[in-house]
C-alpha cells in the first residue's frame, strides 16, 4: 500500500517519536525539557553531546524487608559468634560453608580476630568487598534522631512513622525525612536542587526507573518527573504491533518512516495530530504538552539503547550486555548500563536510576527463599560491576568512578526467628539492617582491602541495642547520614545538604557540619 506523509511534513521515525502506554501514568513519566517536534529531537540525536563529568547514582531496592543478619555473620574468633549461633534459631549456611565457597570479609580496619562472612551465594560481593569496590554499612536505618533503648521505652525520643510497618519504612527509607509526612524523595530533592546546573543540555529526565513510579525519584513540587523504562526501553503505546513485531509496525513503515495508508496508520497519525495541536485552554495545553514530552523522551531512551546495543559482544572493544543473568533484577541493571553508555542521547551529566527487587517478607521457610534471593542480586550486580569497567575501557567519556550503586530494604529481620522448627523458621520486621554500596568510588583503603563503616551491634536480643526481646536492633546510622555521603558524592553542596536532609544536622551536631569520617561513615572519595 502506498505510504502517507506525516501531518507536519516530516517523516515519522517510528522508535525515535514514540510514548507512554498508559494516559493515567503520563504526568509521572514526562521529560524534563519541551522538544517541540521530530525534527529537533532528529537533530539532538544527530549532535549528541560529550559528556565529561558524568556521575551516575543507581538504587537498588530489596523490597520486603531482607533479612540482612542471614547474609553478613561474625565467624571465626570473633566475640559475637557464639552469641550468633545461640539465638539465631535458623538452619541457615555452616561457617564451614562460608569458608569453604570463599566468601570471608577482609576489611582493614577489623580488630584482630573479629572476622565476617558473607552468605555462600555472594561470591561476588565477596571478591568486590576484597578488592576495595563494595562497602559495607553496618546497622543502618530509620531515624529521626539519635535514639537509644532509654529514649525509645520512655517515649522521649522522635520516631520514625509506624515503625516495622512495610509501607511506611519503604516510604521513609525514600523520604527526607523519617517523622514527617511524605512529601518528596531524596533522590527527587536531589534532583530539583541541581537539575538545571547539572544538565544545562539536558534532554531527557535525569530520573528514570526501571521498575514503575516510585517515592525515592518524586521531587517537590515543579522538579524533573520520574520517566519509566522497561526491559524493552521506555513504555509505548500499545495496539500498534503484535507481540513478536517492532515498535508500530502496523502503524508506520520503518523503510520510509511514513505512516502506514491503513486504519492503523490512520489512527496513530490522527492521535499524533490531535496531540501536536496547541490549544488555548491551559488544562487542556498541559495534558498534550505531558504526552508529547513524554513521546519525545521514548525516542531519546532509544537512541541510547541503539547506541549501546552497538557495542553488545563479547570480543575485544566490546561491552557485554547480554551477559547478565535472568530476572527482574537482571533485566533492570541491563537496561541501566545500557542507558548509561548510550547516555550522551540524553544529555544529562547527572543522571539517579532506580530498580528495584521483592520477595523479601520472609515470615517462614527464611532458608528455603532467602539463598536464590541473594544470589540473583549478587550475580546481576557483580556483572554491572564488569559492564562498567567494560564501558570504561571503550568510552573515553566514561570512567570507573563515574557510578555508584547503593542498595536500601524496608528493615531488617528479627534476630531471632517466629517458631521452634530450626528448618523452616522465618523472621519478622525489626529495624536496624546492614546495607551495600559499590563503585569506584568507594574508598580504597589498605592494600585493596574496604573498611567495616557504621557499627555492629550488640546482638543479645535482650541487650541495650535492642527493643525487643526478639532482636530489634536500634540503628546507629541514619539513613539521612547514609543518603547525605551519596548526595555529597554526586554533587549537593555541603551548605545544600540540610535542604534535602533537614535532620541531617541532629546526627553531626549542627547545620552544615558535614561530618562523616566521625561516626565511621567516610565509605565514599568525595575529593
Amino acid at each position: 500500500m502506498k505510504d502517507i506523509e506525516n501531518f507536519d511534513g516530516f517523516k515519522v521515525d517510528r522508535r525515535g517519536f514514540l510514548g507512554q502506554s498508559a494516559f493515567a501514568s503520563l504526568g509521572l513519566s514526562a521529560v524534563a525539557n519541551t522538544l517541540a517536534n521530530l525534527s529537533v529531537i532528529d537533530n539532538a540525536v544527530a549532535n549528541s553531546v560529550t559528556i565529561g563529568d558524568y556521575k551516575a547514582l543507581i538504587c537498588v531496592f530489596e523490597r520486603g524487608g531482607k533479612d540482612a543478619n542471614y547474609m553478613f555473620r561474625p565467624i571465626g574468633a570473633h566475640p559475637q559468634k557464639a552469641q550468633y549461633e545461640s539465638s539465631r534459631g535458623i538452619a541457615q549456611p555452616s561457617e564451614a560453608s562460608i569458608t569453604g565457597a570463599g566468601t570471608v570479609l577482609t576489611p582493614a580496619n577489623a580488630v584482630p580476630g573479629e572476622e565476617f562472612g558473607l552468605h555462600p551465594n555472594c561470591l561476588n560481593m565477596t571478591s568486590m568487598f576484597n578488592s576495595g569496590e563494595l562497602a559495607l554499612i553496618q546497622n543502618i536505618g530509620t531515624l529521626a534522631e539519635p535514639t537509644t533503648k532509654t529514649t525509645y521505652q520512655d517515649g522521649t525520643a522522635i520516631l520514625p512513622v509506624q515503625l516495622f510497618s512495610h509501607s511506611n519504612q519503604v516510604q521513609e527509607w525514600m523520604a527526607t525525612a523519617a517523622e514527617k509526612p511524605f512529601t518528596s524523595g531524596w533522590g527527587g530533592a536531589i534532583s530539583s536542587l541541581i537539575n538545571d546546573s547539572a544538565n544545562p543540555d539536558g534532554l531527557a529526565s535525569m530520573l528514570i526507573t526501571a521498575a514503575g513510579n516510585n517515592n525515592f525519584l518524586v521531587s517537590p513540587g515543579g522538579g524533573p518527573a520520574q520517566y519509566s523504562v522497561n526491559s524493552g526501553g521506555a513504555l509505548r503505546l500499545t495496539g500498534y504491533a503484535g507481540n513478536t513485531q517492532p515498535a508500530y509496525f502496523n502503524a508506520i513503515d520503518d523503510a520510509t518512516g511514513f505512516y502506514r495508508n491503513t486504519a492503523t496508520g490512520r489512527r496513530l497519525k490522527g492521535f499524533d495530530r490531535i496531540m501536536n495541536y496547541k490549544h488555548d485552554h491551559v488544562l487542556a495545553e498541559g495534558y498534550n504538552e505531558v504526552v508529547r514530552r513524554a513521546r519525545a523522551g521514548e525516542g531519546l531512551v532509544g537512541d541510547a539503547l541503539d547506541e549501546a546495543n552497538a557495542l553488545d559482544g563479547t570480543g575485544a572493544g566490546q561491552v557485554d550486555f547480554a551477559g547478565f543473568p535472568a530476572g527482574n533484577i537482571g533485566t533492570e541493571l541491563q537496561l541501566i548500563s545500557k542507558l548509561i553508555a548510550g547516555r550522551r542521547c540524553l544529555g544529562n551529566t547527572r543522571q539517579i536510576f532506580f530498580c528495584d527487587l521483592g520477595g523479601y517478607d520472609n515470615h517462614a521457610s527464611i532458608n528455603g527463599n532467602l539463598p536464590t534471593l541473594l544470589g540473583n542480586v549478587d550475580a546481576a550486580i557483580g556483572h554491572f560491576n564488569t559492564v562498567m569497567k567494560q564501558i570504561a575501557a571503550v568510552d573515553v567519556d566514561f570512567n570507573y568512578e563515574d557510578f555508584t550503586v547503593f542498595q536500601m530494604s524496608d528493615f531488617n529481620r528479627t534476630f531471632t526467628p517466629n517458631g521452634t522448627n530450626v528448618t523452616n523458621n522465618g523472621t519478622d520486621h525489626a529495624w536496624g539492617t546492614h546495607s551495600w554500596c559499590f563503585g569506584g568510588a568507594v574508598k580504597n583503603v589498605h592494600a585493596g582491602a574496604s573498611k567495616l563503616y557504621g557499627y555492629y551491634p550488640t546482638l543479645d536480643p535482650n541487650g541495650d541495642d535492642s527493643v525487643s526481646g526478639r532482636g530489634r536492633y536500634i540503628p546507629t546510622t541514619s539513613v539521612d547520614q547514609y543518603a547525605s555521603v551519596l548526595a555529597k558524592w554526586f554533587g549537593v553542596a555541603v551548605n545544600d545538604l540540610t535542604t534535602i536532609f533537614p535532620n541531617l544536622p541532629r546526627f553531626w551536631g549542627g547545620a552544615n557540619n558535614f561530618d562523616p569520617a566521625s561516626t565511621n561513615l567516610d565509605f565514599l572519595d568525595l575529593t
